[in-house]
């Protein structure tokens, strides 16, 4: 049954694989002819994206996964088409895979098909928990070196700088100390540079990354550029806000650590630590009361 379940899902994928690669001679003539002689020497990421696209039009992106992409960094054209191909290619491969496995190691149907489930499981839940992993992480270090890039803007700005100007010089200055920041800060300059409105940009800015933080700070810049009033010292204040709001998130985790230690310590510590100095007491006494 198992040997079948393989086979049936290799057979899947080199369908779905000859259904991408299987085009007309004319369509394949005008994707040359639009695209030159670099159709041939297309990277890998993109001949993957052009493999899994029927299986990704089919799935469907909702604007939420689009959102959650652009928020871990992911803006290719094909970003989309190989989150939405491979939830739906990795589960059979993993199963298929798990089912050859566990038919060359003699295992039991039972086992083989606990081992087949995990395999799909993993296969299509896997993608979603790594991309909330990257997202999370780079918003976490965009929310650590948003104080500092904050600081840095109020001496542009106060410097003589516009706030164009300010951004882009922040942006030079993040490279090494917060990529993911100065990604985010040069994109705002681009599109300020190409025409667009300091506003619009900056809440692109603000969809983009997904942070409380970052939401706050560009409400009070388009309040304080919408009403006149001094960017500087709205991005001072700011900036204050989030350093204290920084500050007492450390001091909270750091009193949650006593209390996160007392589950490894009841199990561990203690009684590691019983049987250090209780254990010859009692092989004493098991020797006394042996010999009476």
């Amino acid at each position: 049954m198992f040997d079948v379940l393989a086979f049936l899902c290799g057979s899947l994928v080199a369908l779905a694989a000859g259904l991408a690669l299987l085009r007309s001679p004319t369509q394949r003539r005008l994707e040359r002819l639009a695209s030159g002689d670099a159709a041939e020497s297309l990277p890998l990421k993109a001949r993957l994206a052009r493999l899994l696209e029927p299986l990704a039009r089919r799935a469907g992106a909702s604007d939420e996964v689009r959102q959650r992409l652009v928020q871990a960094g992911f803006r290719d054209e094909g970003a989309v088409t190989l989150y939405s191909g491979g939830r739906l290619v990795l589960p059979l491969l993993l199963a298929g895979a798990a089912s050859a496995f566990a038919a060359l190691a003699g295992m039991e149907s039972n086992a083989r098909l606990v081992l087949v489930v995990i395999g799909a499981g993993a296969g299509y839940l896997g993608p979603s928990h790594l991309l909330d992993r990257r997202r999370k992480a780079r918003q976490r270090s965009i929310r650590l070196a948003l104080s500092d890039a904050l600081d840095l803007l109020v001496v542009c700005v106060e410097a003589g700088l516009s706030l164009g100007a300010g951004i882009a010089r922040v942006s030079r200055e993040f490279t090494r100390s917060s990529p993911a920041l100065c990604e985010e800060l040069r994109i705002v300059t681009a599109e300020m540079q190409a025409g667009k409105g300091s506003a619009d940009s900056l809440r692109g800015f603000s969809d983009r990354v997904g942070i409380e933080e970052v939401g706050s700070l560009v409400a009070m810049m388009v309040q304080s550029e919408r009403f006149g009033t001094s960017i500087a010292d709205a991005l001072r204040i700011q900036a204050d806000c989030m350093r204290k709001d920084r500050l007492q998130k450390a001091e909270e985790r750091a009193q949650k650590a006593s209390v996160r230690m007392l589950v490894p310590a009841a199990l561990f510590i203690f009684p590691a630590t019983l049987i250090v100095t209780i254990g010859p007491a009692v092989l004493v006494m098991m020797e006394t009361f042996a010999q009476r």
